[in-house]
């Protein structure tokens, strides 16, 4: 059963009825964070309830009316022993809008739950914690048992960028050997460098997972390298069945940043094929290049995956190294392509970088249906059944973020899809659906408007004007996938 508790939700085991509630150890003017002071006892009741089992909780530091949030607080009381059949805890920490003239920067001291005595640890066997802030794990020990741990999530969330576990943390829980059962783990990676760089950021990302007994999932997102993929992969791969693999650098601009996010080649995809033989569900980024021949090996390379059915490709469409790697040899282009037509605090964009962008935003139908072929054209073992292209980036230039200008062609033509098979067995029909379509074209009618003349004429070098469009939206088409 569930009792929703404004934006939390609990949920309470079969012996007990729905209940909807005003308030779940929150403020008395009923709604918004739990401020402190003593709950009423119905409050208490609920909360304390052997019934009890899992618990989703939205905290923040302070709320638009400037009250101190201690929901956290509250819930790891819950854990240690208040709750004593709480399972499963997920955590949601939100930045709130709140005018520097109302925040306050001193907290009062949290003053505890009635009859918690902090001599007792909760034994989870589920925990989320999204935009889990410095040293969550450290914290949460102290409140419950991480031997019977299975599922966990470690940042994420509202800012999922910049929110993730750091090399200091990642040192901690190697050194305590602190999940011995655990199977599930999203791992959101933070390099935590803003202002102080982390050189040993890899070696500590390494001990981590090695001190993770082996998996059959795992996700991880944020900084990686191929020497911590490498490890990770000799160390967990004979046993996975699912893998996530989404690599990403910081975009803060505290300082410049030439970190340039991990981009597979067709080389760590046989990697990923010869270390994980049970695999049988894989998320991996994809960086485009203009559907050249390397794009295409890359696409075939996850067709020798035996026991692969279902893939899920994110094709980023941004050239990171242009603009963050400074030994990147941008000359490549010729004639018209090199000329200079923005330069942004000394980040140079030609017109090549812009016809870049638009190439690889594009991704139709037709270009879904040529990777699916692509695969399926090279499978081993069983059958691919299902197939997903996400796309992103496709407006982003150097450092940039996303370019209006050239972001309002990538809205239209930066489409994802989803392949599927169909259950028979006596066809190779497969059923293709735009994802996203009413979003996009939503978005179209509203914004869609007097392109930039500049881009609109690289636009039209790459695909001339049809007779018969109506406008640049009908010239278009995706580059062929090549060989």
């Amino acid at each position: 059963m569930t009792a929703r508790v404004n934006s939390r939700q609990v949920f309470l085991g079969p012996s007990m009825s729905s209940i909807l509630y005003e308030d779940f150890i929150i403020s008395r003017s009923g709604s918004g964070p739990y401020c402190g002071g003593v709950p009423y006892p119905y409050e208490m009741e609920l909360a304390t309830s052997p019934s009890l089992y899992r618990i989703k909780v939205i905290c923040t530091d302070q709320d638009s009316d400037g009250d101190f949030d201690y929901n956290k607080d509250a819930v790891m009381e819950l854990v240690a022993g208040l709750a004593p059949n709480l399972k499963d805890v997920s955590i949601s920490e939100i930045h709130s809008e709140l005018s520097s003239s109302r925040r306050s920067m001193r907290r009062p001291l949290w003053q505890g739950l009635p009859g918690f005595s902090g001599a007792v640890t909760g034994s989870l066997t589920s925990l989320s914690l999204y935009c889990c802030g410095r040293s969550a794990i450290p914290n949460w020990a102290k409140h419950t048992d991480f031997d019977e741990l299975q599922h966990l999530v470690i940042g994420g969330g509202q800012l999922r960028r910049s929110c993730g576990i750091d090399s200091e943390e990642m040192e901690w829980i190697a050194r305590n050997n602190s999940f011995p059962n655990l199977k599930t783990p999203f791992i959101n990676l933070s390099r935590n460098d803003d202002y102080n760089e982390q050189p040993h950021y890899i070696e500590k990302a390494i001990s981590f997972f090695l001190s993770i007994n082996s998996l059959e999932e795992l996700t991880i997102n944020g900084p990686m390298e191929p020497q911590m993929m490498e490890s990770v992969l000799i160390h967990h791969g004979p046993t996975l069945k699912k893998l996530n693999l989404e690599p990403s650098e910081a975009t803060s601009n505290t300082r410049v940043r030439r970190e340039v996010p991990m981009v597979f080649t067709e080389d760590q995809i046989l990697q990923i094929q010869a270390l994980c033989p049970v695999l049988e569900k894989l998320a991996i980024t994809i960086m485009r290049n203009k559907s050249s021949a390397s794009e295409a090996a890359i696409y075939k390379r996850f067709g020798k995956m035996k026991n692969l059915q279902s893939l899920f490709l994110i094709l980023d469409c941004a050239n990171w190294r242009s603009g963050r790697d400074p030994t990147y040899n941008d000359t490549r282009f010729e004639g018209e392509d090199r000329e200079v037509v923005w330069d942004h605090s000394g980040i140079i964009v030609k017109r090549g970088n812009i016809g870049e962008a638009l190439i690889n935003s594009a991704v139709n139908e037709r270009l879904a249906r040529s990777i699916w072929e692509s695969i399926n054209q090279n499978k081993t073992g069983k059958q691919l059944e299902r197939l997903n292209l996400w796309t992103r980036n496709g407006g982003v230039l150097k450092r940039l973020d996303a370019n209006p200008s050239v972001d309002e062609f990538a809205q239209n033509m930066n489409r994802s899809w989803l392949i599927e098979r169909s259950p028979r067995d006596d066809t190779e029909d497969v059923t293709v659906k735009e994802l996203r379509q009413h979003a996009r074209e939503a978005y179209e009618r509203k914004w869609i408007r007097r392109m930039d003349p500049m881009v609109l004429g690289v636009f039209h070098f790459i695909w001339p004007q049809k007779q018969e469009s109506r406008d640049w939206r009908d010239d278009w088409s995706s580059f062929p996938v090549q060989g």
